[in-house]
């Protein structure tokens, strides 16, 4: 029986020795699958009326069953740790609220779907994605850089280009919100990663940084998303602040001209800026309205009286939710779930932070990454259900497996005796002689 081998093996929990000669792009079949067929299949369903959900489903199936293939011939020798361990089991924090809810048959059978491919989601974007790409030759994070690029450039792109055969522009005052396409609070949402990413990936040439800024700048102004325009603006500030205290000497110069510059512009442009119906629009949505929520508030106020008769664990999965991250994580998962979920991501946070303060090249900025994508998180969650547990948001995916990434790649910190020079002994001087 001690010699008895499974009969299934588990490639992703035990690491082996060797690896595939095409490891890039086995990996890279499975991002391209979550980073740009996803939000695809996405549009697609928009625009022929099909259930998103069927579709997502069968993309995650293929997704998992992609990685595990890729796992199983890079056979990558890092081995499973207690946070990627942890980060599965945060799928619990869903689960016991059901029994407050106590669905009927069907409903019940549906939450249990919803919470096995959430599971499977998990091992892929926690375990399996970030093993293999330990093998690459190209530092994982560049990788993830270009292909969110990739992914949220064709989604950005193709709604400037949608939104214009529909003769919605930046010149028209009123909000494009069209059933065959994309919410455009979504759009924004791909505009905002589109934007700071670029500024992110050391490689891009100047022309193609300019290229992509100017399409998802677009995006954002076409969408009208005030919360992704806020996101963005903050994200774009952290980066600055991180690439200052990286590069003091560099960024200082670009930072001061870069501040006159804004100034001369805003003197110059601000007033005929202010005039364009799509930025009069946001400020009437935002200033000249009794309630800028749209009716949001009445609708938190609502699910929390609900959320009062199930503090602790709230109703599971699936039970309702609203335009905030953690209203919804109340009503679904209570107190507890959201203290589970919040740890989680802070953890995240600060192996981010060390791999900023004391890591050098690609280990820096992908804890420079870590850091602008939790604050882009955290502040449209305020407005959006945006989390690390969405099967579809490309952002998520990206953050899960940079998350793992940080936890996989050791922090080498430098102590005291390291980053004081060593002193030789002086030698003794011989006493003058009389």
């Amino acid at each position: 029986m001690a010699n008895m081998k499974p009969l299934v093996g588990a490639p992703y929990i035990r690491g082996e020795v060797g690896a595939a000669r095409n490891t890039e792009a086995l990996f890279k079949l499975v991002i391209g699958t979550l980073f740009i067929i996803m939000p695809l299949a996405f549009i697609a369903c928009q625009l022929v009326q099909f259930e998103a959900e069927i579709a997502f489903v069968g993309v995650w199936l293929v997704t998992t069953a992609l990685a595990i293939y890729a796992e199983y011939h890079i056979k990558p020798k890092v081995k499973v740790n207690a946070f990627q361990l942890f980060s599965l089991l945060i799928v619990l924090i869903g689960v016991p609220g059901v029994l407050f809810l106590r669905p009927g048959l069907l409903g019940l059978g549906q939450i249990l779907a919803y919470v096995f491919i959430l599971t499977m989601r998990l091992v892929v974007v926690f375990i399996i994605v970030p093993r293999c790409m330990t093998r690459s030759k190209t530092p994982a994070i560049e990788h993830i850089l270009r292909w969110l690029i990739v992914g949220a450039g064709i989604i950005s792109f193709a709604t400037n280009a949608y939104y214009l055969m529909k003769g919605v522009t930046i010149f028209n005052s009123g909000r494009g919100a069209f059933e065959t396409w994309l919410h455009p609070n979504l759009c924004a949402q791909f505009a905002s990663i589109l934007v700071y990413t670029t500024f992110m990936d050391p490689k891009l040439k100047m022309w193609a940084r300019v290229f992509l800024v100017g399409g998802g700048a677009y995006t954002l102004l076409l969408t009208q998303s005030r919360s992704a325009l806020v996101a963005t603006i903050l994200a774009l500030l952290l980066l600055f602040l991180l690439n200052l205290i990286e590069n003091p000497k560099k960024y200082s110069v670009r930072g001061f001209v870069g501040f006159i510059g804004s100034l001369i512009m805003i003197g110059l442009f601000g007033s005929a800026f202010r005039e364009v119906p799509v930025v009069k629009n946001i400020e009437r949505r935002t200033f000249g309205v009794d309630d800028p929520t749209a009716g949001r508030l009445d609708i938190f106020s609502r699910i929390l009286e609900v959320w009062q008769n199930s503090q602790l664990f709230g109703y599971g999965f699936r039970s309702g939710g609203a335009d905030n991250l953690y209203i919804t994580l109340l009503l679904q998962t209570g107190i507890v779930g959201v203290f589970f979920y919040l740890a989680l991501f802070f953890v995240i946070i600060y192996k981010g932070f060390e791999h900023f303060r004391f890591s050098q090249g690609s280990n820096r900025l992908l804890g420079k990454f870590i850091l602008v994508a939790s604050l882009s998180m955290f502040l449209r969650s305020f407005a959006e259900t945006t989390s690390y547990l969405q099967l579809t948001d490309i952002m998520s995916n990206a953050y899960c497996i940079a998350g793992a990434l940080a936890f996989l790649t050791p922090v080498k910190k430098r102590n005291l005796s390291q980053m004081v020079p060593t002193l030789r002994p002086l030698k003794p001087v011989d006493a003058p002689s009389e």
